[in-house]
């Protein structure tokens, strides 16, 4: 089923006294996208991009210790 928002066009909205909005040009109906949804889906992509990023850190981070401690042995 489609949603839809209620729209002021061409005009400005204000607020009476009895709280209810007024626009000041027509009322419009416009399609409202479907709202963010975060699913198991979602989660395990996430997770995956995470660990893919730490472990490339974590590769250079070790391979330099290891260079440093090459570079002392043959100092």
């Amino acid at each position: 089923m489609a949603s839809y928002i209620l729209v002021c066009s061409d005009g400005s909205v204000t607020v009476d006294a009895g709280g209810a909005p007024l626009c000041s040009g027509a009322w419009a109906l416009s399609p409202a996208s479907d709202p963010f949804v975060v699913d198991a889906a979602a989660i395990a992509a996430v997770s995956i991009a995470f660990s893919a990023g730490f472990g490339l850190v974590l590769s250079v981070w070790v391979m330099s210790v290891g260079f440093k401690a090459v570079l002392s042995l043959l100092r």
